[in-house]
């Protein structure tokens, strides 16, 4: 996968971009005084694309920056070619593209990043290593013919790995389509203008367009007889050869069909996309080409064979419906305006003519292959028959490169035509999994994929993978398909019960009511598994024990196998980053677009952590829009509102309980981390599942370091240390601790106060001769170790212990023995573990004083109830156990209830 992130306050900041300006100015003029007649006008076009591609180096939008690549492609790279008749002008999509390229490798080097390579990575890596061997064929030679040569067949090839890892959400398929349905469209219109001039007229529109109807360089003018016998144009559209128009838009066709069908949900996509197939319809029947007419048909076949189903046939056959309508008034707008211009051409491939017309005009292309097998199995060179062939001093072969099969053999020989057309083939196999649940992403994805269908269809009337569209397509969607019909697809079969990708799920069997949760299935190592996002913005504290506890939750549902874990936490400049395994994944505008890169939300909840005041309704619009794209969102709360004691809590309590029961109505499933607070939430939102899930320890443990730390305090071997943690949040009551000091004073035990946590509270009325330790902030690590070096942890808070004490978790992980007051916020689960908590009531400081002085005397009971402590830290509090009570509850609630629900 590729990272993306952004780095701020950097020095590179200021002078990456000054260098990267000064070098596309330097490259501009070095191209433009090499092409013929250099303009002001050429230099400043060159100057934008430049500029363009140079902001695509430095962006991590990816989806932004492709989609301007293929608007460039639709619109603009084949127009260039022909208005000016210059062949440099392809420098500007390889500039776009190898910009996004570029900083796309720049990064994962910086960065250091891992990569995990997607499915069908083989099948890439096998192509492009037959290509780099064909270099080495005698016939590629000269050298800079052969290098030449390399670029159509590798230049697009990188489309696979950004298809993989960007395409990853509903909206970006939809938005996908779109773009193909206008470029499609804009190529209806302009083949409509060009299909009413005659050649002389639209030579005049460049030296391209003067070089391919009149003929140059041995090839034949692209014109033709017309039933009247005049000469006749085939519209370029903005392609760079005739019939390019309808080669682009017969992409789009099924892109129009999905929109159209999708009304029900979308009219306003709908209404859009009836707009443009009017111009996509007008591209492929003003362009001629009967193989693009042909391929219509196969795709709109396909898509219906893909998208169809015995629950949603009518949005199907609708969206076919509307598209022969337009289609039929299309043709008929153009019948009846054209007078002299005429559709003859589709006569030959009336339905009983079809199969003699392809005999006639491409059987001799095909009808070679086995020749050229038989005398070029390792290929006759690389150039011998596709674009590049009079590239860098080569030379017309002779050779018929005229279908892609040919061409295949020709310039890769048996291999690269096993490889290609194979991979071809698995693809289509491949779109048999399209068929999901959801009914729109249904449509969606066969809107993507069968198109391919076409392209093998295309595949007979000439070499469609050298160049575009055909090849850009054929990669980038080899990797979205990768993506949703692979990976997606094993990371819902990897969670128990699933049977399809997340947002195509199918109900899970095999829970009741009622019974206990089960946990789930670590996934397959050969399988990816389904990324959970853990999503918190935090105080900009510098200690954020909810971040802390974050991170750690992060690392244990990673470790625990079922989910990939990863922390979504706002990046410098207000972005939201997911950062998982050690590297950051993505980073987006906002949690609503980052969260769109998982599989699944949990939201960790305090109402402080998102507005002042703990007012955020921001919050609740993008969990809104969250569940409209089908993710799977679950809400962790740590506090729920303020309880009103006064006027102002009351007013504030007010506003952040509507919030939580607005969050809470959008999620499927809620956990909380304490007993008290699942009732609290449940009352909330009674139709959902809330479950009690404890908060663990923020710190490494670090028992082995208790003596070398002993030592470095200088406590001796009967000091006792008596170890109070915390913030100064106001529920602890920090006077019980010059309580307990002073108990054990008059006893002539005094102890060693260790006052930890960062911003710990200064403990009052303490005898003079008691030692108090503050060391106020310190790593993580230290802090362990410090907490090490205690004997008996007191912690006294209003509401009482509970399973929200972070600091509590990390008594019991180094097995300290206990001794804390019980309150509302106690549940059953800490107060049934009387051999590890000595729990008295926060209204009676003389049983404090009575636990303290106890177990100060007792070396024995204290190791007694260390060792309980340390259990109970095992059993419940442990990050692996909670992790794998999190993900059994998410495995069966995102799988089974989300699934019935539907």
């Amino acid at each position: 996968m590729i990272a993306v992130t952004r780095r701020s306050n950097d020095v590179g900041a200021l002078l990456g971009p000054t260098a990267l300006c000064g070098l596309l100015i330097a490259f501009t003029l070095a191209v433009t005084t090499r092409v013929p007649d250099p303009s002001a006008l050429s230099t400043l076009a060159l100057v934008g694309v430049l500029a363009v591609g140079g902001w695509m180096f430095v962006s991590e939008r990816y989806a932004l920056s492709l989609a301007v690549l293929c608007l460039y492609l639709g619109l603009l790279d084949g127009f260039l070619k022909m208005a000016t008749g210059h062949q440099v002008t392809t420098l500007g999509r390889d500039v776009l593209l190898y910009g996004i390229v570029g900083g796309a490798l720049a990064r994962i080097a910086v960065r250091k990043t891992a990569l995990a390579l997607p499915p069908l990575t083989g099948w890439v890596l096998a192509f492009a290593l037959i290509v780099l061997v064909g270099a080495l064929n005698p016939g590629s030679y000269p050298l800079v013919h052969a290098l030449g040569a390399l670029r159509p067949h590798l230049e697009f090839v990188p489309l696979f790995f950004f298809g993989y890892v960007v395409m990853r959400d509903a909206r970006r398929l939809r938005m996908f389509l779109v773009l193909l349905l206008v470029c499609g469209a804009a190529n209806g219109i302009v083949g409509v203008v060009q299909y009413n001039l005659t050649p002389r007229q639209l030579a005049s529109w460049g030296p391209g367009y003067s070089q391919r109807l009149e003929g140059a360089g041995g090839v034949a003018g692209r014109t033709f007889a017309g039933a009247n016998g005049v000469s006749r144009v085939r519209p370029f559209g903005l392609a760079a050869d005739v019939g390019g128009g309808g080669l682009i838009a017969v992409l789009a066709v099924p892109a129009g069909l999905a929109l159209i069908g999708s009304a029900w949900r979308r009219p306003r996509h709908a209404a859009l996309a009836v707009l443009l197939s009017l111009g996509v319809v007008a591209a492929i029947v003003t362009s001629q080409g009967r193989g693009v007419v042909l391929a219509a048909f196969v795709i709109v076949g396909a898509y219906a064979a893909i998208s169809v189903s015995a629950r949603r046939l009518v949005p199907t056959l609708a969206g076919i419906a509307v598209a022969g309508a337009i289609t039929f008034a299309v043709i008929s707008t153009l019948s009846d305006h054209s007078r002299a211009n005429d559709l003859s051409r589709y006569s030959s491939i009336a339905p009983g003519k079809v199969l003699t017309t392809t005999n006639k005009d491409r059987g001799g292309a095909l009808s070679v292959v086995p020749t050229y097998i038989a005398s070029y199995p390792l290929g006759h060179g690389l150039g011998t028959a596709g674009p590049a062939t009079t590239f860098g001093g080569g030379r017309l072969s002779g050779l018929s490169g005229e279908s892609e099969f040919s061409f295949l053999v020709l310039e890769l020989g048996i291999a690269g035509l096993v490889v290609v057309v194979g991979f071809t083939l698995r693809l289509l196999v491949l779109a048999r999994h399209c068929r999901v649940r959801d009914p729109e992403l249904r449509m969606l994805l066969a809107a993507v994929v069968s198109p391919l269908f076409g392209v093998l269809a295309l595949y007979i009337g000439g070499p469609a993978t050298s160049g575009s569209p055909v090849s850009p397509y054929l990669w980038f969607v080899a990797g979205v398909m990768a993506y949703w019909l692979i990976s997606a697809r094993r990371a819902a079969v990897s969670l128990p019960g699933a049977g399809a990708a997340p947002g195509l799920v199918a109900p899970a069997a095999g829970v009741a009511s009622g019974q206990p949760l089960p946990a789930a299935a670590p996934a397959s190592r050969d399988e990816p598994s389904p990324l959970l996002a853990v999503a918190y913005r935090g105080q900009g504290e510098k200690t954020d024990a909810i971040l802390a506890h974050s991170r750690r939750l992060v690392d244990a549902v990673h470790a625990q196998g079922a989910f990939a874990g990863a922390l979504l936490t706002p990046a410098p400049r207000g972005r939201w980053s997911l950062r998982g395994s050690g590297a950051v994944r993505f980073v987006d505008d906002d949690l609503v677009a980052a969260a769109r890169h998982t599989d699944g939300l949990l939201l960790q909840y305090n109402p402080f952590s998102y507005g002042r005041w703990g007012f955020a309704p921001w919050l609740t619009r993008a969990l809104s829009k969250l569940e409209s794209h089908d993710v799977p969102l679950a809400i962790m709360v740590h506090e729920a509102y303020v309880h009103p004691t006064r006027a102002r809590e009351a007013v504030l309590g007010a506003w952040q309980r509507r919030q939580l029961t607005a969050l809470l109505e959008h999620v499927d499933v809620a956990f909380a981390s304490t007993e008290s607070l699942v009732s609290t939430v449940q009352a909330l939102a009674p139709g959902i599942g809330v479950h009690h899930l404890p908060v663990g320890s923020n710190l490494p443990d670090r028992r082995e370091a208790r003596e070398t730390m002993r030592a470095r305090l200088r406590l001796a071997p009967d000091d006792l240390g008596l170890v109070a943690f915390g913030t100064g949040h106001p529920s602890q009551i920090t006077s019980w601790i010059g309580h307990a000091a002073r108990t054990l004073v008059r006893d002539g035990r005094p102890p060693v106060v260790l006052n930890l946590g960062a911003g710990a509270p200064g403990i009052d009325d303490l005898p003079p001769n008691v030692r108090v330790l503050t060391p106020g902030a310190l790593s993580e690590t230290e802090l362990a170790e410090w907490l090490s070096a205690g004997d008996l942890f007191i912690g006294p808070f209003s509401d009482g212990v509970s399973t929200r004490r972070g600091t509590l978790a990390a008594a019991l992980q180094h097995g300290l023995p206990v001794i804390a007051t019980e309150g509302p916020n106690t549940g059953s689960l800490l107060r049934e573990a009387r051999d590890a908590l000595w729990l008295v009531e926060t209204s009676d400081i003389d049983a404090l004083q009575r636990a303290v002085r106890t177990l100060a005397g007792d070396p024995r009971a204290r190791r007694t109830r260390g060792a309980a402590a340390r259990q109970l830290y095992e059993d419940q509090l442990a990050w692996p156990v909670i992790a794998e009570r999190l993900t059994g509850v998410l495995a069966r609630v995102w799988l089974r209830d989300r699934g019935a629900r539907r």
